[in-house]
């Protein structure tokens, strides 16, 4: 080889160096290194966050463009760099991430077309958990409800207004189903009459930012009851009737444990057993008794009754049954409400007797004090105070009165007051309305009917007569008015 040769080839060799140096310079890729973030975990939140997203970037000085593509609203797509230290180049964004899966990466490129991309990186925003509330009539606890009483179910998500939410139950049926569904408080007021154990649950399925959350309580329905009682006659003693006269029966009615609808009350007597079942007659005259009344109604109403109301019935019934019969009394009562069931009083038992009379007075004696002779029109010292009553008593007919008396004595002395100077009036404590009493029975008042009171007074005229205590007596008997006088 001569040496032109050599050169030649020496001289092609350093230019072919001297080309290849700048070509690796000019034509080297970015680099990229150092991503990093200023957040670890993310849970959604309502608040606006500011989150920053750094990469460095090698290879040989500043970078002509540097993108960051991220889908932070949804889509993927390219936006520019907030700016750089140096190497290193980040990114600002600030906003409300939805809950869900993002990426991001850098884009670089530098004079000649050179460009690269980072590796994408992925962060997840977590959902928030949510929480709903079930309140029942204001509380959010099991709770226990009278049969066909309303009931209030509010849903209630928390943090949050105007988001849809569920109620869902298993009343009446046992089957779950939908109760209601609507924006966020959800109130539902509705009457529960069928009785049982439910369950009502408040729902949020959850959406993009917030887990699904639900809350459930017990409703306790009761069976709603009628708690009835016979005031009247007596369900201990057997109350004696006179025949063909009326008398009252009395029964109540409470509204127990819910809504009893429409309350009606029937009074009825015994024929084919020892219990009453069959509706009273109120056919006048019908027998063994029947409803005597201007407007004869053997069924009554308490009307609509709710929890606690209570509510009292009466009948005038009239015993028509043959004396000596006993018939058995009481009233059922039942109520409109849902599977609420009848129920019936204890029963009484009337027993029908002959007319006869009765009467007690209220007084054992008659008493006028000290008295000076020649004295006219003292009175007894019981007047004023309307101590002597004669009562006709429950169960009597209606009785004549009568009375009588004997002479006031002292059996020592020898010495007597007429008994025309007793006299007496029952229509006022006044003595000039009196009567000369009588040693035969003459009339004090007429046809009183049973349970009346018939008040009378006293007076007495004393004559000279010697000092000393006197005594008389006075009869007060009584007979079925029209009778003869005893």
């Amino acid at each position: 080889m001569d040496s032109e040769n050599v050169f030649l080839k020496g001289f092609f060799a350093f230019l072919l160096f001297l080309a290849f140096v700048p070509i690796l310079l000019v034509f080297a890729e970015p680099d990229w290194s150092l991503n990093k973030t200023n957040f670890t975990d993310l849970t959604y939140t309502f608040d606006i966050v500011s989150l920053e997203f750094n990469v460095t970037w090698e290879t040989g000085g500043v970078m002509d463009t540097v993108f960051v593509e991220h889908n932070f609203t949804g889509v993927f797509d390219n936006y520019s760099i907030a700016g750089n230290a140096d190497t290193e180049y980040y990114y600002w964004w600030t906003g409300i991430f939805a809950g869900g899966d993002y990426v991001w990466r850098e884009y670089a490129n530098r004079s000649g077309g050179l460009e690269n991309l980072t590796d994408p990186f992925y962060f997840t925003v977590a959902k928030a958990d949510s929480v709903v509330f079930l309140y029942v009539n204001d509380s959010r606890a099991n709770f226990p409800s009278g049969g066909g009483q309303d009931v209030n179910v509010t849903a209630v998500l928390q943090n949050m207004s105007s988001v849809d939410v569920g109620i869902r139950t298993n009343y009446s049926d046992g089957v779950d189903k939908q109760w209601d569904a609507g924006a966020s408080p959800l109130e539902n007021t509705t009457a529960l009459p069928v009785a049982g154990d439910y369950y009502f649950n408040a729902t949020f399925p959850g959406d993009e930012n917030f887990t699904g959350s639900s809350e459930s309580w017990i409703v306790t329905v009761s069976e709603p009851y009628l708690e009835v009682n016979l005031t009247f006659p007596s369900t201990e003693l057997i109350t004696h009737v006179i025949q063909n006269y009326t008398f009252a029966i009395n029964a109540s009615v409470t509204c127990r444990q819910g809504v009893c609808g429409t309350v009606n009350g029937t009074v009825r007597y015994n024929v084919s057993g020892t219990d009453p079942d069959t509706t009273v007659n109120i056919t006048y005259g019908a027998i063994p008794v029947f409803v005597d009344e201007q407007i004869p109604l053997a069924e009554k109403t308490c009307g609509v009754m709710s929890l606690g109301d209570e509510c009292n019935l009466s009948w005038v019934l009239n015993a028509t049954g043959t004396i000596g019969e006993d018939v058995r009394l009481g009233v059922i009562f039942n109520g409109t409400s849902v599977g609420m069931p009848q129920n019936h009083t204890d029963n009484a038992t009337i027993s029908i007797f002959g007319c006869v009379t009765d009467l007690t007075t209220t007084w054992s004696g008659i008493d006028f004090g000290e008295l000076l002779p020649n004295t006219v029109g003292s009175a007894a010292s019981g007047n004023n105070a309307g101590l002597y009553n004669i009562t006709v008593n429950s169960g009597s007919c209606n009785t004549d009165i009568y009375i009588k008396g004997t002479n006031i004595t002292n059996e020592t002395l020898g010495s007597y007051i007429p008994i025309i100077n007793f006299s007496w009036s029952s229509t006022a404590n006044v003595y000039g309305s009196s009567f000369a009493m009588q040693e035969t029975y003459i009339s004090l008042k007429q046809n009183v009917p049973q349970n009346t009171n018939v008040t009378t007074w006293y007076w007495l005229d004393v004559p000279p007569v010697y000092a000393g205590t006197y005594n008389g007596t006075i009869y007060v008997s009584g007979v079925i008015s029209g009778d003869s006088a005893p």
